[in-house]
């Protein structure tokens, strides 16, 4: 594939090509994901105004619900990247911390899914209510996106920190720390989609 096809479009790239973007350190795909999941889990009080779902014991304030998330997004892009460059130091991995913030987000395409999925659950929820056939589907639709940003995030360590064999395995369970601490704090801001 030629790389110009590759800058042209970035979502192609992050669903079919992730670990060749990573291999070529082509970052491409990081600039429309991230920003996109980011305002669509921090715009996510907005959904729920508009389609009257305000009333909710879990929302509160719109602007307040903006101003804390916001923050809070991009910290926990940022955090996550240093999290997985000073993993990769610890298990001998030389990629720049800059190389892992940039190339992080080409995991983003199933993170921005299940932010929209969540969103539309949660504006809509009763839909969703007392339809058994909707939540399976739901809970079919997030598994997927799960395991798909799974395997995304061993493809990233493998390819981006250079790490195989049993570091690699120690870098996925080392990993997970992080992540859980991350996804923790940011479930304390009110991102129900954490921005990992």
């Amino acid at each position: 594939m030629k790389s110009m096809d590759l800058i042209q479009n970035p979502f192609s790239l992050a669903m079919n090509h992730p670990a060749e973007a990573f291999r070529t350190r082509n970052a491409s795909a990081t600039y429309l994901l991230v920003p996109l999941t980011i305002l669509a889990v921090v715009f996510g009080p907005l959904l729920g105004f508009f389609t009257q779902a305000d009333d909710l014991p879990w929302t509160f304030s719109v602007v307040e619900a903006i101003l804390l998330r916001l923050p809070a997004a991009v910290a926990t892009y940022l955090a996550a990247g240093t999290a997985f460059w000073l993993i990769g130091r610890m298990l001998g991995g030389g990629t720049p911390w800059r190389v892992h913030v940039r190339l992080w987000g080409v995991t983003y395409l199933p993170t921005l899914l299940c932010a929209v999925l969540t969103g539309v659950a949660e504006a809509w929820f009763w839909l969703f209510w007392n339809q058994a056939w909707l939540g399976v589907v739901l809970g079919v639709a997030f598994s997927g996106i799960l395991i798909w940003k799974t395997l995304l995030y061993v493809l990233y360590l493998r390819h981006v920190t250079g790490l195989a064999g049993t570091r690699l395995a120690v870098a996925f369970a080392v990993g997970a720390i992080p992540i859980l601490m991350l996804a923790m704090a940011d479930l304390r801001f009110g991102l129900r989609v954490p921005i990992l």
